[in-house]
């Protein structure tokens, strides 16, 4: 798939795929490319904010840095959205898998990876959806810094299994 190189102008950033008013892309960043990507392949096969919620799909960033030197030590944040709360009316409780990797405050879970992002080619940080509890439908982010510095914020919605055709297509294949 050839990808088409789109310039923010308001940074001078250079963006592969649609980033929408909620991403925040810093100007640090030369080079950003997101969208859907396939268990076993480091290739974004569709540039979308929108992943469907299937095992061996997931959603990732590219960046490259503009400074040579990147950044060495990035951490890298992936939040999905609420788990439900057992014994909520109108709500299914959670599962022990999701109960397992609800760690952070009021049923979110946290995902910190360490990582980095290259000055010389894009470093790429891919969530791949592996297990039926992390199926979850709604509002995703992963979130790139160095140090107290957002280098990215990228939003993604999940949506059940069908929803987004042309994405479980290229990863049928």
């Amino acid at each position: 798939m050839k990808t088409a190189i789109l310039t923010a102008a308001a940074c001078g950033t250079l963006l592969a795929g649609p980033a929408t008013a909620a991403d925040t892309i810093d100007p640090a960043l030369a080079e950003v490319e997101i969208g859907a990507v396939c268990a076993g392949d480091t290739t974004i096969v569709a540039q979308t904010h929108t992943i469907p919620a299937e095992i061996g799909i997931g959603m990732g960033v590219k960046a490259r840095a503009a400074d040579a030197a990147g950044y060495p030590s990035v951490e890298i944040e992936v939040e999905p959205p609420l788990l439900p709360e057992p014994g909520v009316e109108g709500e299914e409780a959670a599962t022990p898998e999701e109960d397992a990797m609800a760690s952070g405050e009021e049923g979110v879970p946290e995902f910190l990876y360490p990582s980095t992002i290259s000055g010389s080619e894009p470093t790429g940080f891919y969530y791949i959806f592996e297990g039926e509890g992390e199926l979850l439908p709604g509002l995703w982010t992963i979130t790139a810094r160095n140090g107290d510095a957002t280098l990215y914020s990228v939003e993604f919605t999940v949506v059940p299994a069908g929803e987004a055709p042309e994405v479980s297509a290229a990863c049928a294949g």
